[in-house]
């Protein structure tokens, strides 16, 4: 370029010199020759601006890819990859297939790769085979569900119907004992009743009760009185108190003094 310009600066100065038309022409020649080239550098210039911008980028990238690399880089891109690998494995469904056995392994692998819209005739019988098993199980299992909580509501009516009835018998009872001891009390009046008549008057007396009256009476009547007025009755039935008697005393408790017969 500098050349170009001294050149041109001694052309234009001798054909300043000299004045003649030779010289106009020449340096007429020299001015287009000098412009061409001028176009042509500045053409040039113009295009190796963005060969050079690129060049430059290419060498930073490179320095940053080489200090990158010094201060650990690799390390670092690597702990990155396996983190996200990991949080990838986390939250897939078979992130966790390691922890598994081999057979639930298996079945989840062959369930991720199985692809509903893929399927052939065989697959979609078994599919739809599992299904209805299912829905099978889940309809009996309601039912049993429902047969449980029918159970239990009749097992509580029977908790209460027993109830009810031990409570009745618990009633009865106090009823039996209250008729008992009004009965023993009647019972024991007659027999004071009867100790106090003359035996052949309460013999007589006796003769026309019933007998079954009669048994509880004579049973808790003084043995010697008692003597006395079966000795007044009547041979036949005198005999047939004496035999009931007998068999009362057999049945009920030896150790009972008030059940005792001809008690003193």
């Amino acid at each position: 370029m500098k050349s170009l310009l001294k050149a041109y600066q001694l052309n234009t100065a001798g054909a300043l010199a000299q004045g003649s038309p030779a010289s106009a022409v020449s340096f007429k020649g020299v001015g287009e020759s000098l412009r061409e080239k001028l176009s042509f550098l500045f053409l040039f210039k113009i295009r190796l601006v963005p060969l050079v911008i690129f060049f430059a980028v290419l060498v930073l990238g490179a320095r940053v890819t080489t200090l990158f690399t010094h201060m650990g880089g690799k390390n670092i891109l690597k702990e990155a990859r396996a983190s996200a690998a990991e949080k990838k494995d986390k939250s897939s469904p078979l992130g966790k297939l390691d922890t598994l056995p081999e057979k639930n392994k298996n079945g989840l692998k062959a369930l991720d790769e199985f692809d509903p819209f893929n399927m052939t005739a065989d697959q979609y019988r078994a599919l739809k085979g599992v299904l209805d098993k299912g829905k099978q199980l889940s309809d009996r299992e309601h039912s049993i569900s429902e047969k449980e909580q029918v159970l239990q509501a009749l097992v509580k009516k029977v908790d209460e119907k027993i109830a009810e009835l031990k409570k009745t018998k618990e009633e009865l009872k106090l009823l039996v004992d209250k008729i008992d001891e009004d009965e023993n009390a009647n019972t024991k009046r007659l027999v004071k009743m009867t100790e106090a008549m003359k035996p052949a008057q309460a013999a007589k007396v006796l003769e026309g009760i019933e007998f079954s009256i009669l048994l509880d009476i004579m049973e808790k009547v003084q043995e010697k009185k008692a003597s006395a007025i079966l000795a007044a009755m009547d041979v036949e039935k005198a005999g047939y108190l004496m035999t009931a008697l007998s068999k009362r005393r057999k049945i009920f408790k030896k150790d009972n003094p008030s059940k005792s017969v001809m008690k003193g």
